[in-house]
């Protein structure tokens, strides 16, 4: 499941960076060349966001990652696709307001 959540991460933000797994870490290489590397795909979601490498606007509405994970109450959910992983980490990362924020003049 992580290389197909690290496929669609690299989808989302385009041949401009880099993002690889190695073991349980994540490391996104930045067009400037810095490298970083984060424990975890919620870090690294936040990054990418973070670094403006993400249009969340553009993003289809997703469910929350809590409920995804959750199987929205079925006792026997099928596993979530890398997309709807990929889409619920990012439209999760920070508040609406910081996203209003950021977006205005």
């Amino acid at each position: 499941m992580k290389s197909a959540v690290q496929k669609e991460l690299q989808r989302s933000v385009g041949p401009r960076v880099g993002i690889s797994v190695f073991g349980d870490r994540w490391v996104l290489a930045l067009p400037t060349g810095r490298r970083q590397v984060f424990d975890d795909v919620e870090t690294l979601a936040g990054a990418l966001v973070a670094h403006g490498l993400v249009d969340r606007r553009t993003m289809p509405a997703g469910v929350p990652l809590e409920q995804l994970l959750s199987g929205g109450g079925d006792p026997d959910p099928p596993p979530p696709r890398a997309d709807e992983l990929v889409t619920a980490l990012l439209a999760g990362v920070g508040s609406p307001q910081e996203d209003l924020r950021e977006s205005a003049p």
